[in-house]
């Protein structure tokens, strides 16, 4: 997940992640995001990664392999915004079981539901914890990707608890400071 202070640019960390992982694209300004994740899109394909824009409305076009819905923006969007714009992957960020069920409703492949753990980027937010984000994961057939404070050593916790899989800034970057 692309962060404007914290990894404004995802390319050099493609050559090195899994086939069929994907890389959402955050920027504030939307154009500029459209643009990065064009970009990135066809640069990743070799490299068996997917590439989503994070898009708070739907886009005219989508020039990326997928798209991301922030929660906040679910209402904006329509299943029908799906077969315009034939999205490989949807995804939606959730922060709890409400999210999930509106996220699921709306026709997402997949959430990724968070804080799962306290984290930087977000340190005014509660954290989950383990049983909060297992009892979702269980409350639920869509596959939940594990986000905030996911560490190289709670990968296999978050696993064990139901996520499909992990996703995270710090958790791909080297730590300064």
């Amino acid at each position: 997940m692309s962060d404007e202070a914290r990894l404004p640019d995802p390319w050099p960390l493609i050559p090195h992640l899994p086939p069929e992982s994907a890389v959402i694209v955050r920027r504030r300004d939307a154009d500029a995001a459209a643009d990065m994740a064009k970009s990135l899109a066809l640069a990743a394909r070799p490299f068996g990664v997917t590439v989503l824009l994070s898009a708070a409305v739907p886009p005219s076009q989508l020039d990326a392999d997928g798209v991301h819905i922030p929660e906040a923006s679910l209402g904006n969007w329509r299943a029908r915004d799906f077969h315009r714009l034939r999205p490989a992957l949807v995804t939606a960020s959730a922060h709890g079981a409400r999210a999930v069920l509106r996220a699921h409703r709306l026709g997402v492949d997949a959430v990724l539901l968070s804080p799962v753990f306290a984290t930087r980027s977000h340190e005014d937010t509660a954290a989950l914890g383990m049983m909060r984000f297992a009892a979702i994961c269980q409350a639920t057939n869509l596959p939940v990707i594990a986000l905030g404070g996911i560490s190289a050593g709670r990968v296999r916790r978050v696993l064990r608890a139901g996520a499909a899989g992990v996703a995270g800034i710090g958790l791909f970057t080297p730590r300064t400071g």
